[in-house]
């Protein structure tokens, strides 16, 4: 059966796709639509840019948020690590 020699690509494309998910969509959102029509596309991390960098005053609120994302991709990136490892198999 194919599936379970694959299990350690799918467990690690699956992480570091969450990732990709996660941090690299800022650079698309920033260029296309600035956070969109009525901040329609607005995800955290361009939220945390905005509070961070463009406003001087809300520095501590983009460090509150940046360890609010830290600890969401780590819990989310623990839980497929702990679901998808059961199911993978190394031989």
């Amino acid at each position: 059966m194919i599936l379970p020699l694959l299990s350690p690509v799918i467990l690690f494309l699956l992480i570091m796709n969450t990732l990709y998910a996660s941090f690299e969509t800022f650079g698309l959102i920033d260029i296309t639509t600035q956070g969109g029509p009525g901040n329609a596309t607005e995800i955290l991390i361009y939220r945390l840019y905005l509070d961070g960098f463009r406003s001087s005053s809300r520095i501590g609120l983009a460090a509150a948020e940046s360890i609010i994302m830290l600890v969401l991709v780590a819990t989310l990136t623990l839980f497929q690590y702990r679901f998808v490892s059961r199911r993978t198999f190394y031989q």
